[in-house]
């Protein structure tokens, strides 16, 4: 089995940015290819995570995905209240390319706040 060293990955980000904690944390881009990781027990991904958020190393933690619509059920049921926020990619293309409409509805119906990734293709595309 591979392991995933999250307490060392952690510290190593916390010394390079020459913080003791993080405001905002993203668990990154949890969809269909990273879910099964990211639930696997032996790993301990999200447990240890919300366990540096009770210890007040992370003040808010959040997930980031590009899941499909048809899963992202699945992933806030996984989650449950452990997560304060997630990360998606909104501009006018995944307004129907993504579903982002219903992602934000479905986010929306479960009380957790969206923060948006604006595409580095789509500013491109605004400048030229």
């Amino acid at each position: 089995m591979n392991k995933y060293d999250c307490d060392g990955i952690f510290n190593e980000q916390l010394e390079k940015c020459g913080v003791n904690y993080f405001d905002f944390y993203l668990l990154h881009n949890i969809y269909e290819n990273s879910f099964p990781t990211y639930k696997n027990t032996d790993y301990g991904i999200v447990d240890y995570f919300v366990k540096q958020k009770e210890i007040g190393r992370i003040k808010h933690l959040g997930f980031s995905t590009h899941v499909r619509t048809e899963n992202l059920e699945e992933v806030l049921d996984f989650l449950g209240d452990r997560t304060e926020f997630c990360q998606i990619q909104l501009n006018y293309v995944d307004w129907t390319l993504q579903n982002a409409k219903r992602k934000i509805e479905i986010l929306g119906s479960r009380g957790i706040p969206v923060v948006v990734i604006l595409s580095s293709a789509y500013r491109h595309s605004r400048s030229t």
